[in-house]
């Protein structure tokens, strides 16, 4: 039985081994590096050990040495790369330490994509059409893809998490889908090899959670649907599945454990299918490991799955039957990750002023993060996990709406106004869902901020943080000084539009405002309290949650939450030309920290909206970025390889003169 255990990860994760240990009375030892010294998992843990670089929750070594240099006598990898790394599996058994997961021998058959697929057809689990013979060249691909058809998928061989993964329509799209993807591919899992599959229509994606011990008894725990992606990348997931029955559902389970069996699997593990419009399922992947969405599951089963891999890693028996699996209820998890809705779901880094999700009966809450840590470039962007768990799924539904309807996270940029999207979709209501269904609907937006009200609201809060009702008798009618009101003006950025507010004080209590030149209006009865700001405005009641950020040149920049939106804005210093600050701009500038995969112009060239500049990979994801209107490159300053920071200036693009056009057809023409 174990004592201790070492746990080679970190945040979320990292807390939610954590308290498993706590409840099975083994202590844990954690591991961090400098980024993240003052996160939560740290201090939760019984002990912990600094990392030297940012890149150390990879070096096997280091954590192998931690291990025994605290007597711990296992290692839990939790989930990521190291989790399903055969290579660190037997680098721990060979220390003489437990590896909490498979054997390597199974994960090394499941590592492969190749391999994999290979062993569902001799299964008999179905397999959709595709080309998985060895290192494949891109020629070979090429070939491939007209006897498989479009539209079809591009996947790296070696590795998951939709990494490396690119959907292809048509021909005229391939080669640059496959150079993107085996870039994506070798960064993430140091092999470039890919492999194709015909992609179906608007599939749904259904996992089923397998377990099994070291004594040749396996079970599977129902299944979780997991169609709601963006860019390959999971968003909301839930347990069971609108669509499946429990005919389906046995099927699915006796396909899951036939793989297992065929590897001698034991362990938490995933078998991962693709379920099309006519109930026929196919093979899609099997994770060796515990997944994000774990949560879904334990919550309607009852089941702590961490409690149960850390036993079967002890060596101990399953101590339940396949027919004492029962799923109570319904539960759905989303995931909250620093991601920009107005730059289509691009990282983002920075400090998280303020997290907080509140707390109702039937919510989980899975984080790694305080109010005050900072997100770093150098990890994932997952924030938070959300679950709700209830007696059906139109409660499970209502109750996680709610909640992400009054959560804070402030500032940084988040997901959250597309989940909140997502759980409104009358479809996904519906359980009409698959694969597609956020970008087809749209959903991948933030709603629209309404400047006006923001900058009304963010002068409101600076007047009573200012303290200026309280310096004039009420009654008096006064701006700075005693007599007639004198006009103030402030003016509110946001990232893409600014607002005008001149103000006045009308009374000690009241506030006179027009807005970009309207009519004057009046504010009344306005206060603040716990973040909390309420003030009545043209008969109508306004209530918005303000957390101040960090100021910018000396003024303020707050984080403004509405009931319907939510944005940041900070004021312009008071004594400049406002009219030469802008928020666009023909030039290309780094939207987080990163590195450069790929660059695509040179100086010189003619560039039309929307085509492809820099290729970066920033918190694990490689993307693309591209000019927002025609110009002439004057200059690239990064090349591939080159370390960016937020806010550099990657491609200086000019606008185009009408000779300089000429020319450059002229040029291309001959």
């Amino acid at each position: 039985m174990f004592t201790r255990i070492l746990i080679a990860n970190r945040g979320e994760i990292a807390r939610r081994i954590i308290r498993s240990c706590k409840r099975l009375g083994i202590e844990s030892v954690a591991v961090y590096t400098p980024p993240d010294r003052g996160l939560a998992f740290v201090s939760e843990a019984d002990h912990a050990v600094a990392l030297d670089l940012p890149t150390d929750y990879l070096n096997s070594q280091a954590l192998i040495e931690c291990a025994l240099r605290l007597q711990a006598q296992a290692i839990h990898p939790g989930y990521g790369f190291l989790a399903e790394s055969a290579a660190f599996a037997s680098q721990v058994a060979g220390a003489g330490l437990v590896f909490i997961g498979p054997s390597p021998a199974a994960m090394q058959q499941m590592a492969d994509k190749r391999n994999a697929r290979q062993l569902a057809e001799r299964c008999g689990v179905p397999v959709l059409p595709g080309f998985d013979k060895g290192q494949a060249s891109d020629e070979m691909l090429v070939e491939a893809a007209q006897t498989i058809g479009y539209p079809l998928l591009i996947k790296a061989a070696c590795g998951g998490g939709g990494r490396g993964m690119r959907r292809v329509d048509r021909p005229a799209g391939l080669a640059d889908a496959l150079a993107s993807a085996r870039r994506e591919a070798a960064a993430a899992f140091g092999d470039d090899s890919l492999l194709l599959e015909r992609a179906l229509d608007r599939p749904r994606h259904i996992e089923v959670q397998v377990i099994g011990d070291q004594h040749g008894t396996r079970l599977h725990l129902g299944e979780r649907e997991c169609s709601i992606q963006r860019r390959f990348q999971k968003v909301i997931e839930e347990a069971p599945s609108a669509a499946v029955d429990d005919a389906l559902r046995e099927r699915l389970g006796d396909a899951a454990l036939k793989l297992a069996s065929a590897i001698d699997y034991y362990s938490l593990g995933t078998v991962e299918f693709l379920l099309d419009s006519d109930g026929a399922f196919y093979f899609l992947e099997m994770n060796t490991r515990l997944q994000v969405e774990h949560p879904v599951t334990e919550l309607v089963t009852g089941i702590d799955l961490v409690e149960e891999q850390i036993r079967v890693a002890e060596g101990q028996r399953l101590v339940l039957a396949q027919d004492q699996i029962v799923l109570r209820g319904h539960a759905i998890e989303a995931r909250v990750c620093a991601e920009d809705p107005s730059r289509q779901l691009a990282p983002v880094t920075g400090r998280l002023a303020e997290i907080d999700f509140g707390s109702i009966a039937g919510l989980r809450v899975d984080s790694g993060y305080r109010g005050g840590d900072s997100v770093s470039e150098h990890y994932d962007s997952l924030v938070a996990k959300l679950i709700f768990h209830a007696s059906d799924r139109a409660t499970a539904i209502r109750g996680l709406r709610y909640r992400l309807q009054r959560a804070i996270v402030s500032g940084i940029a988040t997901n959250l106004p597309v989940l909140r999207a997502v759980l409104d979709d009358i479809d996904f209501i519906a359980g009409r869902i698959d694969t597609g269904l956020i970008d087809r609907h749209d959903l991948v937006k933030a709603p629209p901020l309404n400047i006006q009200r923001t900058a009304l609201a963010a002068t409101v809060l600076m007047w009573l943080r200012r303290g200026e009702r309280a310096v004039y008798p009420a009654g008096v009618r006064a701006g700075w000084r005693q007599g007639p009101a004198a006009e103030q003006k402030d003016i509110w950025q946001s990232f893409i539009e600014r607002c005008e507010v001149y103000w006045r004080c009308a009374t000690a209590d009241n506030l006179d405002v027009s807005l970009d030149g309207t009519s004057w209006s009046t504010v009344f009865a306005a206060n603040f309290q716990d973040n909390a700001l309420r003030f009545e405005w043209d008969g109508t009641l306004v209530n918005a949650h303000v957390v101040e950020l960090d100021q910018i040149d000396g003024e303020p920049q707050l984080h403004l939450h509405f009931g319907d939106a939510e944005g940041i804005v900070h004021r312009l210093p008071r004594f400049v030309r406002h009219d030469s600050i802008s928020g666009g701009g023909l030039d290309c500038h780094a939207p987080t920290p990163g590195s450069v995969t790929a660059v695509h112009v040179a100086i010189g060239d003619s560039v039309s909206e929307g085509q492809a500049l820099i290729s970066i990979e920033a918190m694990k994801m490689e993307q693309t970025l591209r000019a927002n209107r025609e110009g002439r490159v004057r200059t690239v300053t990064v090349a591939v390889g080159d370390k960016i920071a937020q806010g550099q200036l990657l491609v200086g693009i000019e606008e185009e003169s009408a000779e300089q056009a000429a020319a450059g057809k002229t040029a291309s023409g001959s």
